[in-house]
């Protein structure tokens, strides 16, 4: 994921309204499967997808990180999580006054760089604290510390709420002088509270040192929230690309493997990809954590590894499919079953970094000679740790990037399966906080129009520069709406709404009907949390408008395509229809680009009719601001003869329609 040169926008429109839209359905000839992996997610670890996101803790900046040096797209600094100017780590506040001493101490470090040192003066308190964390009433959570003092000192923390009342939780410890020792005890939230304070205090004369810190919902899944696990669940992932993206630059996989509370914190040097978390990201999912959300929503892992170099050589990557895939006699393989995970995780797709086309790649970035180059030492590596992998190379849509494809599969197609496409539709403005029916129309229009020409391009040239008796298949691996907040994320925290939900509608129809022909293995969308199908805050999760949607085509994965006649490619109406698995339901989805009104459709099945009642499931925007879901409701669906379906889909509205067959179509011979 990156900050990418706006594509140039389309003239595009409404469309003229017409007095209805006629589709003919043949389902005697249903065509290739739909594959699941067409409706893929990226889970990068980007802005607020993590922290603030799927990932279930409740403290800031908890391993006590100092400043976060990025860089903006210019390459000038980019600071973040500044400590304050009495030496406390950035989201935590001082508890003592001029009694007490604080630093961020390199001399006695845990997980990050450093710890938080406090330094209270005899018979006074000193400590530091923590506001704004959001508690359910009733739940459970757990707390964890690492501390460390130079002598006997009793140390208290506290959960408190709003003043007046009683504290949810006060333990105390005696903490004797020598190494680490963690504290661990749990409580249960009287109420609900989004203001509620951890404050962790003791007595002096003492120095303290707290290493990392912890609050935890009791019913966490592998530190992750169980709300969001549960949405993901809903709107279906079929394959979660991970770790990004951008992120995997900084990104070093061997550090998972170390105790939660023990990750070292990972500075993301590209300004934006971290900007909500002060350039940190302090790594609570790990490689086991990440394939074990895989099974618990029944995704494929895909893996981004990072291409740089001198951190990240082939004999590390290779290490890491050993990890994953390789049996317990292997090296890598060993230590996985060490801890716990005896079974392969059985990870087929792995992407030869990101973009590496793009400067904001820093030391992963390089030309396409060198990187067509580069390709050949990573895939020797890494399909000598597991053959039966499928590897994909970094393609780009992005002109200043010279003849990358060509270059890519002209000289270093032997040794990959899969070329990688992104492409972000220009916002408008629908990252504006008002309504414009523009950007329904335009952005429901792209998929069919400028996203289909991009991926027929790329096909095209796959075919022509492949190496000869190989067949270079496609992912197309990042695609959304590009809003300005990306880029300048305290600008416009949210963004979502109809106008994205049309876009994602349209791109799954298109992705439907054209993957055959492409030979698009994988799509994946940017990204499921906080950016696009889930928006979280701190006690509860919800669907946006494009999660909607998600959740609504479901059917269609797995399904059997269904050839249709009509709409037009440049039609009001935007369709896609298949059998389910066992043929005896019809499923078809419809998009009504037109922002103007309502619009008639008429269904023709020819090959099979329906038996029983068909039934329309409805998405329609009461308006078009972004943060608005949108209305579900049924919709009357007439059958005439068993033949013919008439509906309305209204403005701004997106349709399933469910239509029992009674028996599996008979083929056409």
């Amino acid at each position: 994921m990156t900050r990418k040169p706006h594509p140039t926008r389309p003239s595009g429109g409404r469309g003229g309204r017409e007095p209805g839209c006629r589709i003919t359905l043949d389902l005697s000839h249903p065509g290739p499967p739909i594959s699941p992996l067409l409706f893929g997610h990226n889970l990068e670890h980007t802005r607020q997808s993590m922290w603030k996101g799927l990932a279930a803790e409740l403290l800031a900046n908890r391993k006590f990180a100092g400043e976060g040096l990025a860089t903006d797209r210019e390459g000038n600094p980019y600071p973040k999580n500044t400590p304050g100017p009495d030496g406390v780590a950035a989201h935590w506040f001082a508890i003592g006054g001029r009694a007490a001493r604080f630093a961020l101490d390199a001399a006695h470090p845990f997980a990050a760089g450093h710890s938080q040192r406090v330094t209270a003066a005899s018979g006074r308190t000193g400590g530091i604290g923590q506001r704004g964390i959001p508690l359910r009433g009733g739940a459970r959570y757990a707390v964890r510390l690492h501390l460390r003092a130079d002598r006997k000192v009793r140390v208290t923390a506290r959960v408190a709420g709003p003043p007046g009342r009683k504290a949810c939780a006060e333990e105390s410890l005696t903490l004797r002088p020598g190494g680490w020792r963690e504290w661990a005890f749990s409580f249960k939230a009287p109420r609900a509270d989004s203001t509620a304070r951890l404050e962790i205090t003791f007595e002096g004369p003492a120095a303290l040192w707290l290493g990392a810190a912890s609050l935890l919902p009791a019913d966490h899944f592998h530190g992750m929230r169980r709300d969001v696990i549960e949405l993901l669940k809903e709107i279906s992932a079929p394959v979660l690309r991970w770790p990004g993206g951008n992120f995997t630059r900084d990104y070093r996989w061997r550090e998972g493997l170390l105790p939660v509370d023990r990750r070292p914190p990972i500075l993301s040097r590209y300004y934006h990809t971290l900007a909500l978390s002060g350039n940190w990201d302090f790594h609570e999912v790990g490689i086991d954590e990440f394939v074990a959300l895989c099974g618990e929503i029944g995704a494929e892992p895909a893996i981004t590894i990072n291409l740089d170099a001198a951190a990240a050589p082939p004999e590390d990557a290779a290490a890491w499919v050993e990890y994953c895939n390789g049996s317990p006699a292997t090296k890598w393989g060993k230590v996985r079953a060490a801890r716990g995970h005896r079974k392969p995780y059985g990870v087929k797709w792995w992407f030869v970094g990101n973009e590496i086309y793009g400067s904001w790649m820093g030391p992963a970035h390089s030309d396409a000679a060198t990187y067509a180059r580069r390709i050949g030492d990573y895939a020797r590596a890494m399909k000598k740790a597991d053959p039966s992998i499928a590897l994909i190379a970094s393609g780009t849509f992005w002109d200043g990037a010279g003849p990358w494809d060509e270059t890519v599969l002209a000289h270093g197609g032997a040794h990959f399966d899969l070329l990688s496409e992104h492409h972000y539709a220009g916002e408008g403005t629908a990252h504006a906080r008002r309504a414009d029916p523009e950007d329904f129309a335009r952005l429901s229009r792209e998929p069919a129009g400028r996203v289909l020409d991009f991926l027929r391009v790329a096909r095209e040239r796959a075919d022509r520069l492949a190496p000869p008796g190989r067949r270079i298949g496609l992912t197309f691996d990042e695609w959304n709406v590009w809003h300005d907040w990306f880029g300048s994320p305290f600008d416009h925290e949210w963004h979502v709404g109809p106008a994205d939900a049309a876009h994602v509608a349209s791109m799954l129809n298109m992705l439907c009907r054209e993957a055959a022909a492409l030979d698009l293995r994988m799509a994946c969308f940017f990204e499921p949390v906080n950016e696009g199908c889930i928006a979280v805050d701190g006690r509860r999760a919800r669907l946006t408008a494009a999660g909607q949607v998600f959740a609504l085509y479901r059917p269609h994965q797995g399904g059997r395509l269904v050839p249709l006649e009509g709409p037009a490619p440049d039609s009001s109406i935007d369709a896609c229809a298949s059998l389910s698995r066992d043929r005896r339901r019809l499923h078809v989805t419809l998009v009504n680009r037109d922002a103007a009104g309502p619009q008639n459709v008429e269904i023709a099945l020819a090959g099979a009719a329906a038996r029983g009642k068909a039934a329309a499931r409805l998405l329609a925007a009461r308006d078009l601001r972004p943060d608005v879901p949108l209305a579900a409701r049924s919709a009357r669906v007439a059958v005439e003869k068993g033949t013919v379906l008439r509906l309305t889909v209204p403005r701004w509205g997106i349709a399933l329609v469910t239509v029992p067959l009674g028996g599996a179509p008979a083929a056409r011979r």
